[in-house]
């Protein structure tokens, strides 16, 4: 089964080089990076594997959050503001079983759910 994670980091004010974390995110699926902190990964592994494939990689004070993202009846919806690449990204890897992909449109204001494909 695949899963969709939301992984963010904060290093703690120190310069971080995101080269160190790419070959634990490289294991996954598929993954894109969004913000110098910010990653969303498409994998089959579970949160506690991700946790333990990063936290030997990062310093002690810093800190992670993973979340799996996802609904209620295996209906995701997303909404956000993000360039155009993520909901590109987040169409290619959501298995159909998931329910409907997000649209190219990027919503400014919060929406409930997403509009048609061809409501662009």
């Amino acid at each position: 089964m695949r899963f969709l994670l939301h992984i963010s980091f904060d290093f703690h004010g120190r310069k971080s080089d995101p080269n160190e974390l790419r070959p634990a995110f490289d294991r996954a699926i598929d993954w894109v990076r969004y913000a110098p902190n910010c990653w969303i990964v498409c994998t089959t592994s579970e949160p506690k594997i991700w946790y333990q494939r990063l936290k030997p990689l990062l310093h002690d004070e810093d800190l992670m959050l993973i979340c799996e993202v996802g609904a209620p009846a295996n209906r995701i919806v997303f909404s956000g503001y993000l360039p155009e690449f993520v909901w590109t990204w987040l169409r290619k890897v959501m298995p159909t079983s998931y329910g409907r992909p997000p649209t190219a449109s990027v919503p400014v204001l919060p929406i409930l759910s997403l509009p048609d494909e061809d409501a662009n």
